[in-house]
């Protein structure tokens, strides 16, 4: 779950802050599942980024960050999806 600046291009924004969910603790692994940790994650992460941006002009923000953006999945996306055993519902 990751906590950015907005520009103009889609999760092209400077990374704040960032949470890595760990899915073996996720029962049912479900797809759902798996985005309803991140908006719960979500709701503290940005108290977090918002605290942090406002001690400091000169904060520090991740720099190695693989940026990425998911869209609804395409039929390829779901067989890979699949083959991880991640029910969807």
């Amino acid at each position: 779950t990751t906590i950015h600046f907005m520009n103009e291009k889609i999760d092209k924004g400077q990374v704040i802050i960032q949470k890595k969910i760990d899915l073996d603790k996720i029962y049912p692994r479900t797809l759902f599942k798996i985005y309803e940790k991140s908006f719960d994650d979500s709701f503290l992460l940005i108290l977090e980024a918002l605290e942090i941006i406002s001690k400091s002009k000169n904060y520090k923000t991740y720099q190695n960050v693989k940026k990425s953006y998911y869209s609804f999945p395409e039929r390829n996306d779901w067989i890979e999806f699949r083959k991880k055993k991640i029910l969807w519902i």
